[in-house]
């Protein structure tokens, strides 16, 4: 494991970006894990990435989604990244409860930690 982040647990009753663009730097294998909480919580996780970040739309990445139906976990794993920048997106389509996540990256063996000229 090279980085791990915490993102703040979040009201998973509406539709959300549920954080801010993660910046993947030299990142190039990564995976959230989501804790979706509330016994009737329901609803779509998906990743979207972005090569610019900031106010972008995103882009769904493909096979990066999870149905979910009730209270427990989802992992969701990208392997050889291109893009530069993702974000957890949650929409809700039943239920109440709320959502932790976790993202953790590993770097391609033989990048630098220098993150200078982002």
């Amino acid at each position: 494991m090279k980085h791990k982040i915490s993102v703040p647990t979040v009201d998973g009753t509406v539709n959300i970006s549920v954080a801010g663009w993660i910046d993947l730097g030299d990142i190039i294998d990564y995976s959230l894990e989501a804790v979706f909480t509330g016994s009737d919580l329901a609803g779509t996780f998906k990743l979207q990435g972005s090569n610019t970040g900031g106010t972008h739309t995103g882009v769904d990445i493909s096979g990066a989604t999870d149905t979910i139906a009730s209270a427990g976990d989802s992992i969701l794993e990208v392997s050889g990244a291109g893009h530069r920048y993702v974000r957890p997106h949650w929409t809700r389509s039943g239920g109440t409860g709320n959502i932790t996540i976790t993202f953790t990256g590993k770097e391609q063996l033989g990048f630098t930690n220098n993150r200078a000229g982002k």
